[in-house]
């Protein structure tokens, strides 16, 4: 009885190891250096073509959009503020207006998108974004102490050099 003759390769399917052994052998280095070069090609060519979603899709107009929490929160945020001017005085009433809790619903939105940058995120003061939302007067305050302060400091070298 004779047995059935059967290439055989270590480590791979008998039938797929039968095609491909066959095939590379048979060919030169540089045959194989442009097989493998094409086969690159090919699968980054697919890749180029799956594109990001556009800035008009639905998957891009969603996290424009605030969320219910967003909306929540901004609400409470401005029934507090619309309250404190009414009791100050500065409003009518103290409900807020629906442009208020929007503009708290999207300021709330985009402290939720950035965390880590600037004035973003947790926390009720605003020590990481400390240069972003300064009024003007304390900005010009600031200016002023910082002029003084140098101008003093070159006086003191001044004289500390006689």
């Amino acid at each position: 009885m004779s047995a059935p003759a059967v290439q055989f390769a270590i480590g791979t399917s008998s039938t797929t190891a039968a095609t491909t052994a066959e095939t590379n052998v048979d060919k030169s280095l540089d045959d194989l250096i442009k097989e493998r070069r094409k086969d690159t090609k090919t699968a980054s060519a697919s890749k180029k073509k799956q594109q990001r979603a556009g800035p008009k899709s639905a998957a891009a107009s969603r996290s424009k959009k605030p969320t219910a929490t967003d909306k929540s929160v901004g609400r409470g945020k401005a029934k507090r503020s619309a309250a404190a001017a009414a009791r100050r005085g500065l409003a009518a009433s103290s409900k807020p207006t629906a442009m208020q809790v929007e503009k708290e619903a999207y300021r709330q939105q985009r402290k939720k998108q950035a965390p880590n940058k600037k004035g973003g995120g947790g926390g009720g003061t605003q020590q990481s974004g400390a240069g972003k939302r300064r009024s003007r007067r304390v900005a010009e305050n600031r200016r002023e102490a910082d002029v003084k302060a140098k101008a003093k400091a070159r006086k003191q070298h001044q004289q500390q050099k006689k």
